[in-house]
């Protein structure tokens, strides 16, 4: 179950990073939303998905 938090963050993190390169880059705004929303959610919410409160 560690592994896939690990993964998933590492991932997250990625795709946040490949967003912010894309809106650095200019070309395409949507590529930019849809990287930053995925990583995010990779990041912040499904983690929360699946740990106990």
């Amino acid at each position: 179950m560690a592994l896939l938090f690990l993964l998933s963050l590492i991932v997250g993190i990625y795709l946040l990073t490949l967003g912010i390169w894309e809106l650095r880059e200019g070309k395409n705004r949507k590529k930019y939303t849809t990287y930053t929303v995925i990583g995010l959610f990779l990041i912040f919410v499904f983690p929360r998905l699946f740990s106990s409160f």
